[in-house]
């Protein structure tokens, strides 16, 4: 896995995050952790690669959202991964991307 980033546009700090060249969104970044978490025996290693992922994630929303302005900053990014982890059905994940506002 080889990840690189490259400058995003909201923010002189937001950073977009890209996995073997292909930019991440938060959709399928949680949907990859919550299936690494599930296999955590086989995929220690790549579920540890993720978490670094995951805290550039947080920083960069913590850069474009300062939770000391009163945003929630990267803690968005664990709840939405949370939720994600959580929802059972299609109805669900869409309530989910509604919800965190990236559909």
């Amino acid at each position: 896995m080889t990840i690189t980033f490259k400058q995003g546009r909201k923010h002189p700090k937001d950073r977009i995050v890209y996995i073997d060249d292909v930019a991440v969104k938060f959709q399928d970044f949680a949907t990859t952790v919550v299936n690494a978490e599930r296999q955590y025996v086989t995929a220690k290693n790549y579920l540890q690669q993720l978490r670094l992922v995951q805290a550039v994630f947080r920083g960069n929303e913590d850069n474009i959202y300062p939770p000391e302005e009163g945003y929630r900053g990267g803690k968005m990014i664990d709840d939405f991964i949370i939720d994600w982890r959580d929802a059972n059905t299609d109805q669900q994940k869409s309530d989910i991307l509604t919800k965190y506002k990236i559909k």
